[in-house]
C-alpha cells in the first residue's frame, strides 16, 4: 500500500507473520487428539473391566457354591478340613477380585470427567489460537485513503503500535 491509495472496507491492509500463531494451532490440534484417544482408551477399558466383572461374579458363585460343597461332605464325614480351607482360600481370593475390579471400575467416571475437563482446556486453547490467527490479518474497517504508514515489510511490532493511518 501506499500513501494516498484508496482502499475498499474490507481491504487487508497488513499481514503479521503467522508462523507462531499457525504453530500453536497445530500443537493444540494435536492436544486435542490425544486427549479424545485418551477418552476412547478409557471407555473401553470400562467396557471390558464391566465384562470382566460379569465373569470373575460368576467365578465367584461356582467358588460359593464349591466351598458349600466341600463343607457339607465334611459335615457328612466324606470330606477333609484341608479341602474346606482350599475351597474357602478359593473363594477369599475371587471376593478380592470381584472388589478390586468394582473399585477400579468406580475410578472411571472420575478419570472420565478429568479428560473432560482437560479436553475443555484444549478447545479454549484452540479457540485463542485461532483469535491469535484471525488477528494476524489486519483489514480495513471502512473505505479510505491510507495518510499513513508507520512500518516496512519485516518490522516487529507489538500490540498497541501504530502500523497505518487511513
Amino acid at each position: 500500500l501506499n500513501i494516498g491509495s484508496i482502499v475498499e472496507a474490507g481491504t487487508v491492509l497488513v499481514t503479521i507473520d503467522q508462523t507462531d500463531n499457525e504453530l500453536s494451532r497445530q500443537i493444540t490440534l494435536a492436544n486435542i487428539a490425544a486427549v479424545e484417544a485418551e477418552l476412547a482408551e478409557l471407555t473401553g477399558a470400562e467396557e471390558n473391566a464391566q465384562k470382566l466383572l460379569l465373569v470373575e461374579q460368576r467365578i465367584l458363585k461356582v467358588a460359593q457354591a464349591e466351598l458349600t460343597r466341600v463343607q457339607s461332605l465334611l459335615e457328612r464325614g466324606a470330606g477333609t478340613q484341608a479341602t474346606v480351607d482350599t475351597a474357602e482360600k478359593s473363594l477369599l481370593a475371587q471376593q478380592t477380585s470381584v472388589t478390586d475390579l468394582a473399585n477400579t471400575l468406580s475410578l472411571f467416571p472420575a478419570q472420565g470427567d478429568a479428560l473432560q475437563a482437560t479436553l475443555a482446556v484444549r478447545q479454549a486453547e484452540l479457540a485463542e489460537a485461532e483469535r491469535a490467527l484471525e488477528k494476524s490479518v489486519i483489514t480495513a474497517p471502512f473505505r479510505g485513503r491510507v495518510a499513513s504508514k508507520s512500518t516496512e515489510l519485516g518490522q516487529f511490532v507489538a500490540n498497541g503500535d501504530t502500523l497505518l493511518t487511513l
